[in-house]
């Protein structure tokens, strides 16, 4: 898998005038890449993170998969891709009230039906992967609880679980550690490091040093553009 970007920009209108909260910004993503990507708040992060996830769209520029432009497939490819090729953690987390923990988690492989094709590494049922993710995370014990029962940083941990139950070729994770104590935080560096060495490729987009050390390649976001660096600066 290869996705990438050529030269994309995002651009919004305050108070009349235009901005850039993504600047002409190549980027090349490889199979088995673990990147991190370090910036103050407001440098274009998350922007740069939901256009790679095919959640919006440039306004310049193009994205493109294995080499298939994004902006010439139709929605359901598109949403074929989100569900069975790419895991994304936005940092607004969204679990549906109705479901619970167990079911929110399991949700995109129920999606996906007989649609759902792809060879998964793992020789055991979905129920049974949803509840060792949540066991991972630490939080199996909350499986049959429901959304309005839970922190901030469990949910955050449910959506992390439901964009790792397909086993994606990508994840891309949008300060996943943000707001977590201590061992919370030290779990899912954990579980992202042993996604990794399984063969996911991984994207993140943190404040969290302890993502230095995991990463191939690490950049850093300034007013929407992006520079690769070995962060002796960060």
């Amino acid at each position: 898998m290869i996705l990438t970007t050529k030269k994309i920009s995002k651009i919004y209108e305050r108070r009349g005038r235009q901005f850039f909260a993504v600047k002409s910004v190549d980027l090349s993503i490889f199979s088995g890449d673990f990147i991190s990507i370090f910036g103050e708040s407001g440098s274009g992060k998350s922007t740069l993170l939901s256009l790679l996830s095919g959640i919006s769209e440039p306004s310049e520029g193009s994205i493109s998969l294995d080499g298939e432009l994004f902006s010439l497939q139709s929605d359901d490819w598109k949403s074929h891709v989100r569900n069975q090729r790419i895991g994304y953690v936005p940092q607004s987390v969204a679990i549906l009230p109705t479901l619970n923990v167990l079911e929110n988690v399991i949700l995109p492989r129920t999606l996906a039906g007989e649609n759902f094709s792809k060879r998964t590494r793992s020789t055991s049922g979905v129920r049974v992967r949803a509840l060792e993710l949540l066991s991972d995370l630490g939080i199996q014990n909350l499986a049959g609880d429901f959304p309005q029962n839970l922190s901030g940083g469990e949910l955050r941990r449910v959506a992390i679980a439901r964009a790792l139950i397909n086993e994606p070729e990508l994840l891309i994770a949008d300060e996943p550690t943000s707001n977590l104590d201590e061992l919370s935080a030290k779990k899912i560096v954990a579980l992202f490091r042993k996604e990794h060495e399984l063969g996911t490729t991984i994207v993140v987009a943190s404040h969290d040093p302890r993502f230095q050390n995991e990463t191939s390649r690490l950049y850093f976001m300034k007013e929407g553009e992006i520079a690769e660096t070995d962060g002796a600066s960060l």
